[in-house]
């Protein structure tokens, strides 16, 4: 049985930043994630201490707050988002039910990312 995974945003952000990644766009993720604030005339960014369990609608946008942009959703595990046929054309679907995921299933989601400007 898979180990459940609860993130809190400051904890998610160290781990994105050992990946390279800094959150460059706080005005994508979820509010309840982070907030970008003034402080002393300046912008600062101030994440969530609350473990969370997310959807993968939130996730994605967390993830495209980082920089990353979804590559290859064929990583992804199923009950993560499906492609549908919208106008002629594939779209992304994403489960909006907030879930719990294990290592192996945050580590499929990661690599189903790109950096937005790596990506092809």
């Amino acid at each position: 049985m898979p180990v459940c995974v609860w993130f809190s945003a400051a904890t998610f952000d160290k781990v994105m930043g050992l990946y390279g990644c800094t959150l460059t766009d706080p005005s994508k993720v979820p509010a309840t994630y982070a907030k970008a604030t003034k402080k002393d005339g300046q912008e600062t960014i101030v994440l969530d201490e609350t473990a969370s369990m997310y959807s993968p609608s939130s996730i994605n946008r967390i993830l495209t707050g980082y920089g990353l942009t979804l590559t290859d959703p064929s990583k992804l595990p199923s009950n993560f988002a499906k492609v549908v046929k919208k106008d002629g054309r594939e779209t992304i679907v994403f489960d909006d039910t907030s879930s719990s995921y294990g290592a192996k299933s945050l580590h499929q989601i990661l690599s189903a990312y790109s950096r937005a400007d790596t990506a092809n």
